[in-house]
């Protein structure tokens, strides 16, 4: 985790904002399946189309 932050802290200094911020929008997807795996947790329909087209619609011009 402390890994991943790092790394995360490094792109943001090296790469364009608008390159790096949507790998951080699918935190959101990560996190889905770490409930999924650890818990037996698996979100709504609602959620699940809302974490995948946030970081699509960052991706757009």
């Amino acid at each position: 985790m402390v890994l991943g932050q790092s790394l995360f802290i490094q792109a943001m200094k090296r790469g364009e904002a608008s390159l790096v911020m949507p790998a951080f929008y699918f935190v959101l997807v990560f996190a889905a399946l770490y409930d999924f795996a650890l818990f037996g947790v698996w979100p709504s329909d609602d959620h699940l189309q809302r974490s995948f087209s946030q970081p699509c619609e960052a991706m757009t011009p």
